[in-house]
């Protein structure tokens, strides 16, 4: 679903500009299997958190791969999603709230979980379109507590395929590339993207994405320049979706 238009050959040029993903010396790990509820973190920095936020739980056991992982390695994961009334599956080390993740109760939630002096959490988020707002009015809150960021950001083109019906929040999103231009140059400022992944799911346009997994690396941990390679990274990342080829990201190399 390349939907191209060869008369605005750059018309995502800005955002390419501002998601440039950089070599760093950690470890990558993939949590959670091989599957489309995978998050790749640096697994030196994850070993060393304690406790980890996940927003976005979805309704089967099959979405909780990565949070299972993680707390079968002994992490404690605090899970909030609004649209579900229980865990798919439960653990000891899950402590869940019924709650959607919106740019007011960001605070409420580390307070409430005596996390004000802890500095080196990991956060995992896919929350469909509301990643913008909430990571962008939080910004200092977040980066003060969360060592890296592993984060689905949506809705990043502004074409649909044929047949394509969204509901108006992503639709507005989508539409408004402004929103995308703010948040990147925003959280850029204090982290790094670490990593980058192409959700297969979605279209793209010439080689620039609709959906992007991305793992952010907080600006306090060291790097080694732009990456020098395109992803996917072969043996390491898969595709979303089996029976169509992943996507190729490569923007960023000269």
């Amino acid at each position: 679903m390349n939907l191209f238009n060869p008369n605005n050959p750059n018309k995502y040029q800005k955002l390419k500009e501002l998601i440039i993903p950089y070599s760093c010396p950690f470890s990558k790990k993939r949590y959670g299997g091989i599957g489309d509820s995978s998050y790749v973190f640096l697994k030196e920095l994850m070993e060393s958190s304690k406790n980890i936020y996940s927003y976005g739980v979805g309704h089967v056991p099959a979405s909780m791969a990565f949070d299972l992982e993680c707390a079968n390695d002994g992490k404690k994961i605090y899970l909030y999603d609004g649209s579900v009334e229980k865990l798919p599956i439960e653990h000891n080390n899950f402590i869940f709230k019924k709650e959607y993740l919106n740019k007011d109760n960001f605070l409420q939630h580390i307070t409430e979980n005596n996390h004000q002096e802890d500095f080196n959490m990991a956060l995992k988020m896919d929350i469909e379109c509301h990643e913008y707002e909430v990571l962008e009015k939080n910004i200092d809150l977040v980066s003060k507590h969360f060592n890296q960021i592993s984060m689905e950001a949506h809705s990043l083109i502004e074409e649909l395929p044929n047949g394509w019906e969204i509901d108006p929040f992503p639709l507005y999103i989508r539409k408004n590339i402004d929103i995308k231009i703010s948040f990147f140059e925003t959280i850029n400022k204090y982290y790094k993207i670490a990593h980058l992944h192409a959700n297969n799911h979605g279209p793209i346009y010439g080689d620039f994405p609709d959906t992007l997994e991305i793992t952010f690396l907080r600006n306090d941990f060291p790097v080694n320049g732009i990456e020098q390679k395109a992803y996917p990274l072969q043996g390491f990342d898969y595709p979303n979706l089996s029976i169509r080829p992943d996507h190729i990201l490569n923007w960023w190399i000269k």
